[in-house]
């Protein structure tokens, strides 16, 4: 598996069904995504690899080489999480709880197509879920 093969794979396995949508999370350019496809992938920055990497949860080392599929340190945005998480009391952290499986349960495309409505005249309609 190359590159592009570990590339395709991580984002699919994230739900990114495409290089826009890999692009908007990663924060890495759509043209350079697809450039990797049309001219190719030799000289891509570290930062580039780093952000993809970050967004895609793996090590750099398994982007690149296929070695070590699951990073070895947590990125810095998830330990300044674990830190502010820990700092809550109980009841607090079984609200945050649910509410990042409540997040991790809505679609990818949910923002876009709440825009898409509200675009069209719509109102838009907030469930709201007692914790």
């Amino acid at each position: 598996m190359d590159f592009l093969d570990r590339l395709r794979h991580l984002a699919t396995a994230k739900g990114y069904e495409n290089n826009m949508q890999l692009s908007k999370a990663s924060g890495v350019p759509y043209t350079t995504l697809d450039g990797f496809y049309r001219t190719g992938y030799e000289n891509v920055k570290l930062s580039t690899l780093r952000k993809l990497a970050d967004c895609l949860e793996c090590s750099l080392e398994y982007l690149v080489n296929g070695n070590s599929a699951v990073s070895d340190q947590p990125s810095s945005a998830a330990l300044d999480l674990a830190r502010k998480f820990d700092r809550l009391d109980a009841h607090s952290q079984k609200v945050i709880t649910a509410l990042v499986d409540l997040e991790l349960k809505r679609p990818r495309d949910y923002n876009s197509e709440v825009d898409r409505f509200n675009a069209m005249g719509g109102q838009p309609v907030i469930e709201s879920t007692a914790l």
